[in-house]
């Protein structure tokens, strides 16, 4: 799939927000004692090329707590109210239920007096 302008354009914020990351970096650019020394660096040397690097290879989170980074999930529409403890809704009818009883029954009596 070809990419588009939006997600172009969203990479490229990911990319400048990296390169940011990176360049701010207390190892970038030290040399292997200094590297060595350094409680939260690494020196990485490899067949090609060596380097100070983060000992620690963090990955930024979005969203706080969930797992993965994720960036879509899913939106209620609206939220579903419970019922609350101190009026339960089932209740309601039955009492209006029988308050129309009581005020009915009055009625009767004042008519047969």
């Amino acid at each position: 799939m070809a990419k588009t302008r939006a997600m172009r354009r969203a990479s490229l914020s990911r990319r400048r927000s990296y390169r940011r990351r990176v360049k701010s970096s207390a190892c970038r650019g030290k040399g292997p004692a200094v590297c060595r020394s350094m409680d939260a660096c690494k020196y990485s040397s490899g067949k090609k090329r060596s380097y100070c690097r983060k000992s620690k290879n963090t990955r930024r989170r979005r969203g706080g707590s969930r797992r993965g980074g994720s960036k879509h999930h899913k939106r209620r529409s609206h939220k579903r109210r419970g019922r609350k403890a101190g009026n339960p809704q089932w209740a309601v009818p039955a009492t209006l239920f029988g308050l129309n009883e009581l005020v009915k029954r009055k009625q009767l009596k004042k008519l047969k007096m």
